[in-house]
């Protein structure tokens, strides 16, 4: 939305400015899941948290996923995964949608798991958070507690930029 000198600010403006769908600006977090108990021992993929129907509109950047994961494992030489598994027609994410992004590890720290996204039409985004050891003989958890949720969110970060990157 351009603006004019000595433009004033009317309803109709800064509803334009605030509609999800028109907004040249970022809007912020616009869905979140929280999970504050452990996942149990995983040693097959696991859904551990889910955001259904997110609206998502063409033209919009959004970044989704979840700023701190710690993934503990049983077995020193277990790799514990995290994966983003996405629907984009309506559907319920399984553990059998399409992967978006995955995160390993075999240590217990902290990780974060983000996949950027920009829709080319309008549509209901959902996201399956999943979990489970690909590797080793012991199991894994996902920890989160009252002090330390585990959270899924989606952020509307504002317009799409072209893609004008170079690929070396």
């Amino acid at each position: 939305m351009a603006w004019s000198a000595g433009q004033k600010i009317t309803a109709a403006l800064l509803n334009a400015m605030t509609s999800a769908a028109a907004s040249p600006v970022a809007v912020g977090t616009i869905a979140r899941a929280k999970r504050i108990t452990d996942t149990g021992a995983l040693a097959v993929e696991t859904g551990v948290l889910r955001l259904d129907d997110v609206p998502m509109y063409a033209g919009r950047y959004y970044a989704v996923g979840s700023p701190a994961l710690r993934v503990d494992n049983t077995v020193s030489t277990d790799r514990g995964i995290v994966r983003l598994r996405c629907t984009i027609d309506g559907s319920t994410p399984t553990t059998s949608s399409t992967i978006y992004k995955r995160a390993e590890t075999n240590d217990s720290d902290t990780h974060a798991v983000w996949l950027l996204y920009a829709p080319s039409s309008n549509l209901a985004f959902s996201v399956l958070l999943t979990a489970n050891r690909t590797a080793g003989g012991g199991t894994v958890t996902v920890r989160a507690s009252d002090e330390n949720g585990l959270d899924l969110v989606v952020k509307d970060l504002g317009l799409a930029p072209a893609d004008t990157g170079t690929v070396i």
